[in-house]
């Protein structure tokens, strides 16, 4: 007996022998496997980083557009009681345009990247006195100035859901209309001094939108109420939808190229307000809603207005003006004689006229994407203040238009991408200014150079 547990004893030792043998020369096979792990292999897969989602590639940023009608006061009443869903009322509100008892007033549309902020503004810049002095012969002469900006401005601050279906949108939008010049009657032999009336609508919020439909955002309405009679409109509601879209980046991507510069190409067209908001909801791609347009030109119911082109190496700010320098005076000087009289201007500004583009691109070598941020400017002279016996009295006060855009977004190299609508002012009431009915659409092509 003590035999037998002799051997088997002697046993035992050489099979662990033989098993710590093979774990020295295969070492795998002494690994044991976690208690708390049921399948390694299947816990290192999952601890590997889940592939980004389509939407988080970069893109051509979101487009937004604005549409603005106008409509009586019942009938937009008789609209909200139809219901409260953005796509109802946009259905409707198309068929009261059909029916001519609703107006498309204007259309804005400006592109930015996700947490990036943009802006489009047009506006007739009115320059009025601010303060007075007496002459000799006891007129009362301007001796400093403020400028109002009479436009429609739209900034907008927004932030992409992380599915790509809707959108933080903060938001703050803007209409402000000249009325009408003021006197104030001095008793004889002083002369009287004028002051402008301006009227303002303005809204701003945050909200989240879905993507790709028509929201109703508000109204947007000029006063109604104000007890000026010029100012209050009369029965009548500004109606304000928007419609964010994701844009594509070209389908076509270049091919692998050493970019030594980039030379980007400024296009801007003008048509009709209905046209232009119809291939807006149309076209969510850009070169195809390009296509279109340059369509419209052959046919001869829109216009190539401007095209400008210039180079930069990524990364480097670039700048075009073609402008001429208009100086105007902003403060008057009394003289030195007694009794004192106003008698020119001791200070002067400078302002450019024309066209302006300033960027920044940068170029991603491995993609061949391009994000460039951009704020193209036109500013017009549209001669001197008039509208009120006074004024014509005085020293001339320049009117200045402005169209300008601030945006970012993305252009894949050899493509071309819809930067935003750069439209003349509409109605502002400045020197009489009247809608003109168009919206000018702005395209940038961005090449190797």
């Amino acid at each position: 007996m003590k035999t037998s547990f002799h051997h088997l004893f002697v046993v035992g030792l050489l099979v662990s022998g033989l098993a710590l043998a093979q774990d020295i020369v295969n070492p795998k096979s002494a690994a044991k496997p976690d208690p708390f792990v049921k399948d390694k292999g299947k816990a290192e897969t999952k601890a590997q980083p889940t592939p980004e989602p389509p939407w988080v590639v970069p893109d051509g940023g979101i487009r937004f557009v604005f549409e603005t009608y106008s409509m009586s006061l019942a009938d937009f009443d008789a609209l909200l009681a139809e219901g409260s869903k953005s796509a109802a009322m946009w259905e409707r509100l198309q068929k009261a345009v059909t029916e001519k008892t609703a107006t498309l007033d204007v259309v804005q549309s400006v592109v930015t990247k996700s947490g990036q902020r943009a802006t489009t503004e047009a506006a007739d810049e009115l320059l009025y006195a601010t303060e007075f002095a007496p002459t000799a012969s006891g007129v009362l002469a301007p001796t400093a100035f403020e400028t109002r900006p009479c436009g429609d401005r739209i900034e907008v601050d927004p932030v992409l859901s992380p599915d790509g279906k809707s959108v933080d949108l903060t938001l703050s939008i803007e209409a402000v209309r000249f009325i009408k010049w003021t006197e104030d009657k001095a008793q004889p032999p002083a002369v009287s001094s004028t002051q402008p009336l301006f009227t303002e609508a303005k809204s701003t919020m945050s909200t989240s939108l879905p993507m790709d439909q028509a929201n109703f955002l508000g109204t947007l309405t000029q006063p109604s109420s104000s007890g000026i009679a010029e100012a209050d409109t009369a029965d009548k509601v500004s109606l304000v939808f928007v419609r964010p879209t994701l844009l594509p980046l070209a389908k076509s991507m270049p091919e692998k190229t050493d970019v030594l510069q980039l030379r980007l190409a400024f296009r801007t067209y003008r048509l009709d307000r209905a046209v232009a908001a119809e291939l807006l909801r149309t076209h969510t791609d850009s070169e195809a809603l390009l296509k279109a347009v340059q369509g419209l030109v052959k046919g001869g119911s829109a216009q190539l207005e401007c095209l400008t082109t210039g180079t930069s190496k990524s990364g480097q700010r670039g700048s075009i003006e073609e402008t001429a320098a208009f100086q105007y005076g902003t403060e008057r000087a009394e003289s030195p004689v007694s009794p004192p009289a106003i008698y020119g201007f001791k200070n002067f500004e400078m302002r450019p006229l024309g066209h302006r583009i300033e960027w920044e691109a940068v170029i991603n070598p491995d993609t061949l994407l391009c994000e460039i941020n951009t704020a193209p400017e036109f500013s017009e002279y549209r001669g001197a203040v008039s509208g009120h016996p006074v004024i014509e009295k005085l020293p001339e006060m320049p009117v200045f238009t402005s169209r300008k855009i601030q945006m970012s977004l993305g252009v894949a190299l050899g493509h071309t991408a819809f930067v935003g609508t750069i439209n003349q002012p509409r109605d502002t009431g400045v020197n009489n200014r009247k809608d003109d009915g168009k919206t000018c659409l702005q395209f940038v092509e961005i090449v190797a150079w």
